[in-house]
């Protein structure tokens, strides 16, 4: 870890400005208006994700994304401290009246009925741990603060390999909450792998030991099927 040492600032400002963090430290012996605390990064937000246009619309007829899934193209390289409370709002807003205007559409079937909604067998649910465990080891050692293409690599076939074991031990007919759940991590985790290895310069968030400097160009990084 490092230190954050904001014993500068007057004691009052911090008790007004921080007070959950300050009960925090206090509960381990700290004192933060006096003295340094320790600090690690941490996973704290998702830039990037499903893109739509300025109305939240997707690619897809009729599916809108909003939120920490979706880009909008409104945080950039990098999203400020709380943007992400004022994006959330106003798509929620657009997006209702999107949907409300479009509540009278004829809905497709769904593609086949599933035989039951379960929670698996324990030595199921036990692999589906391990492995979600072992995704997240995955990402932040491979995809963490500092990337490589070497680390990236690696990190692309550990998340395939993962794939492939938990679709050869799930029934596809059942429903289980904690597998779907599984699925869509490691879809989330090979997209932002695979744009992390497209982006060849380092920018905002996005930093790559292998290419440190940012190119003169910016471009979005967008992966579409096919």
């Amino acid at each position: 870890h490092v230190y954050l040492d904001i014993s500068h600032k007057p004691a009052a400002l911090i008790i007004e400005r921080f007070p959950n963090i300050l009960k925090v430290c206090a509960e381990h012996g700290l004192d933060m208006t006096k003295e340094p605390i320790p600090v690690v990064p941490a996973a704290h937000y998702t830039c990037g994700g499903i893109m739509t246009d300025q109305h939240g619309q997707t690619a897809i007829q009729q599916l809108y994304a909003l939120g920490e899934c979706s880009f909008t193209g409104l945080h950039g390289a990098n999203r400020l401290a709380s943007n992400s409370l004022l994006e959330a709002l106003a798509f929620a807003k657009t997006v209702s009246g999107r949907i409300a205007r479009q509540a009278g559409y004829p809905q497709p079937p769904l593609p086949r009925q599933l035989d039951s909604l379960e929670c698996g067998k324990p030595a199921l649910r036990q692999s589906v741990d391990t492995k979600a465990r072992r995704l997240r080891a995955l990402m932040w050692q491979k995809v963490g603060i500092v990337r490589s293409r070497q680390s990236l690599t690696q990190a692309e076939r550990g998340l395939q390999e993962l794939k492939l074991q938990l679709e050869r031990e799930w029934d596809a007919g059942r429903l289980w909450p904690d597998i779907l759940e599984l699925r869509n991590l490691l879809t989330v985790a090979q997209l932002i792998t695979r744009s992390a290895l497209q982006r060849q310069e380092s920018r905002g968030l996005h930093f790559n030991s292998d290419y440190p400097n940012a190119q003169a160009n910016p471009r979005d990084t967008a992966l579409r099927p096919g």
